[in-house]
């Protein structure tokens, strides 16, 4: 009976989704990284993570590196996935 439990884990995970970037706005700021994962309060873990801060709707600054980020979840507005 556990080896489907195990399956069942397996078929949810899709490798392509941890190649994608995740863009997501955090209060004013848009975070963008690879998406790692989740946790069961929405909390999301974003490596390799660029912050942008945001000037009425126009990015004027460079981005600012961040690395690893864990980002509450009550904080997060919306989440897009770069599909390109």
């Amino acid at each position: 009976m556990e080896k489907n439990s195990e399956l069942n884990l397996e078929k949810g995970v899709n490798a392509e989704d941890y190649n994608h970037s995740y863009i997501i706005d955090v209060n004013g700021r848009v975070l963008i990284g690879i998406f790692l994962c989740t946790d069961r309060d929405a909390n999301v873990i974003l490596g390799s993570c660029s912050e942008y801060l945001r000037e009425e709707d126009c990015f004027t600054e460079e981005p600012r590196g961040l690395g690893l980020v864990m980002v509450p979840g009550r904080h997060i507005v919306s989440i897009h996935q770069d599909k390109s």
